[in-house]
């Protein structure tokens, strides 16, 4: 949460509540957050590096979550994965046709 300190401490007063405000939360929340350290959503840590334009990454703000895995998920992998997970199935039904 380091960066996001720096991150929202570089804005202006007045971009802070418009940076806050574009990811769906107001500053007295991300100031809160800051100091409590509770885990944000996975929406609003999304938001947050969306926002900042890569400054402040979900990993960073979240680094419980497998955001590796969404990462690796774009839509050509994901595609790739579909039609694997799809293969498999069809291979599953066909073996257990065969042993009935």
């Amino acid at each position: 949460m380091d960066t996001l300190r720096a991150y929202i401490n570089s804005l202006s007063p007045q971009a802070q509540h418009g940076f806050a405000e574009r990811c769906g939360t107001s500053i007295g929340y991300l100031r809160k957050a800051l100091s409590v350290k509770p885990n944000l959503s996975e929406s609003l840590c999304i938001n947050i590096e969306r926002e900042s334009s890569g400054a402040v990454t979900c990993e960073e703000l979240r680094p419980d979550v497998d955001w590796a895995y969404l990462r690796s998920t774009g839509s050509k992998d994901r595609r790739d994965h579909e039609r694997r997970d799809g293969e498999r199935r069809d291979s599953e039904r066909r073996g257990a046709k065969g042993a009935a």
